[in-house]
């Protein structure tokens, strides 16, 4: 950490994110600075699920069922889009009721099917080369983690802003419908 109190960035990723100027790290900075940082904590927590439960799929799928290296990445991003949008709305931007299809549901789909069409190119890709289930598993995770940061802040600032609330860090506990 500096003596501003920013993290020190690896490498890559500041590499990454000034590529092409395609997102200048002044602006990623800028909304880190208004960035709830328990909010961030809770969506990597999230994905972490995601990637446990789309990675116990597309392994057991594919490398214990011995389905084809695209279906078995169809079923396992379509099962655990559920649980990740259902854990990104009530845990991590506080929402409860009903969700708008317009405006919550649409946006998070159609970031899960990039997701799911950058993954499949990917695992198409690698399984042209070899059938290799951990490879393969590795190109799913890395095609998500190409959307990840992007995804995130359309979560925060477009799908559930409306949603902003206060909370710290301490706490942690789901909302309640």
């Amino acid at each position: 950490m500096t003596s501003d109190g920013w993290v020190i960035w690896p490498r890559w990723l500041q590499f990454v994110l000034e590529a092409d100027d395609a997102v200048p790290m002044a602006w990623v900075r800028g909304r880190l600075d208004d960035l709830e940082w328990w909010r961030a904590l809770r969506y990597s927590a999230v994905s972490v699920v995601g990637i446990v439960i789309t990675q116990t799929l597309l392994v057991g799928a594919h490398g214990v069922l011995g389905l084809a290296p695209i279906v078995a990445n169809v079923a396992a991003v379509s099962v655990a889009a559920l649980p990740v949008f259902l854990l990104n709305r009530a845990w991590v931007w506080q929402r409860s009721g009903r969700s708008s299809f317009r405006r919550e549901v649409v946006p998070f789909w159609g970031f899960t099917l990039a997701g799911l069409a950058l993954s499949t190119v990917a695992v198409a890709a690698t399984a042209s080369v070899t059938e290799s289930t951990p490879l393969i598993a590795a190109a799913n995770i890395g095609a998500f983690g190409v959307l990840w940061v992007a995804k995130f802040f359309v979560l925060d600032e477009v799908v559930f802003a409306a949603a902003a609330v206060t909370a710290t860090s301490d706490d942690l506990t789901p909302a309640t419908s």
